[in-house]
């Protein structure tokens, strides 16, 4: 960090991951100087003089594309979440259609199972769906349907009706 010759190619690095950092406080951009200055392994306090000094006619110029790169990014985690959510109901359904996976599970333990993957999907429902769409019925009252249609209560409580 000291001492070295930085290259103009580092410094424009640098400052773009300034923007990449900086928050909007009191109508000024505030960049967090630390993780920057950890990433580029350039002083803390020249990041803080080249920041101050910058043109600052320039800060639209920096500001869409990292604006637009946030949004990827947000949308990519979003995705992510929804993927997630996927695959522990995909699992959950999966593991319940099992019938070894209730030898010797208690009833209780099998509801707290069922409504694991009901408020699984019930998220990612509400993430994906229509906020138009009606939603009068629960994920809850439609697994409770469904439990009651494939007599997996019975099931569950051992009756052989």
């Amino acid at each position: 960090m000291s001492g070295r010759r930085i290259t103009p190619a580092e410094k424009e690095e640098a400052l773009a991951a300034l923007y990449a950092s900086a928050v909007l406080q009191d109508g000024e951009l505030v960049p967090n100087y630390n993780q920057v200055a950890r990433l580029t392994r350039i002083h803390r306090k020249t990041l803080k003089a080249w920041f101050t000094k910058r043109d600052k006619s320039r800060d639209a110029q920096y500001c869409a594309p990292i604006a637009h790169a946030r949004n990827i990014a947000r949308q990519r985690g979003a995705l992510a979440t929804v993927e997630d959510l996927r695959r522990v109901v995909e699992l959950g359904i999966h593991h319940l259609s099992q019938a070894s996976s209730w030898e010797d599970v208690q009833v209780h333990q099998a509801a707290r199972a069922l409504e694991s993957i009901a408020r699984s999907h019930e998220r990612l429902v509400a993430i994906l769906s229509d906020p138009e769409e009606d939603k009068t019925t629960s994920t809850m009252d439609r697994a409770r349907e469904a439990v009651r249609r494939t007599g997996l209560g019975r099931l569950l409580r051992g009756d052989d009706t």
